[in-house]
């Protein structure tokens, strides 16, 4: 699980951001497409490159996930994917606190500073 964890860590290795309408990034296993977003942080407005559920691994049912496939087009991470199932919610529904769910989740969101240049993301 660790080696697994150390590749979704590499899947932002060598960040390429524009700070665009919809910023792209580009990673090992092809380009990204985000959105910038704005944020408060204190008093002081902050703008992000945000890249929300991006695809970083696969799994049949009851099988150990593997590292995704590399893709020719620009892949959009611009809107929320599934979350797993959770305890205690209602399968396959939305709420205000939980987005919709499914058994294939294995999606990550990356948010980058505006000043940010190059390297590891911390996940």
């Amino acid at each position: 699980m660790k080696l697994y964890l150390i590749s979704i860590v590499t899947l932002f290795l060598h960040l390429n951001c524009s700070f665009a309408d919809d910023p792209i990034t580009k990673t090992k296993y092809g380009l990204v497409r985000g959105k910038v977003i704005e944020t408060k942080v204190g008093s002081i407005m902050k703008r992000l490159s945000f890249y929300e559920g991006i695809r970083y691994g696969k799994a049949e049912r009851f099988s150990k996930p593997v590292p995704v496939d590399s893709w020719d087009d620009v892949y959009n991470a611009t809107s929320p994917k599934y979350a797993c199932y959770q305890f205690g919610s209602k399968r396959g529904t939305s709420s205000d606190l939980i987005v919709d769910q499914s058994e294939d989740c294995l999606f990550l969101n990356v948010w980058v500073p505006e000043q940010y240049k190059s390297g590891a993301v911390m996940v």
